[in-house]
């Protein structure tokens, strides 16, 4: 999935599933997408964004804009 979204300039991500089930399940999606978000280790971005309201909130402000 990785290297043929790595091939298109533009890329689109699509849920069917309510996002925010877990924070780190967006870590796959960011990453998908070339967020830079997405550059961090899985470990990483749980350590950063994952795991309490605190997180979260680094977490939303990150993807705003």
């Amino acid at each position: 999935m990785f290297l043929l979204a790595a091939r298109r300039p533009r890329r689109f991500v699509m849920t069917g599933t309510p996002l925010l089930n877990r924070e780190i399940e967006m870590h796959t999606l960011l990453r998908t997408a070339d967020h830079h978000l997405g550059n961090l280790t899985l470990n990483g971005f749980g350590k950063d964004y994952a795991g309490g309201s605190e997180n979260r909130a680094k977490l939303a402000a990150a993807l705003k804009g």
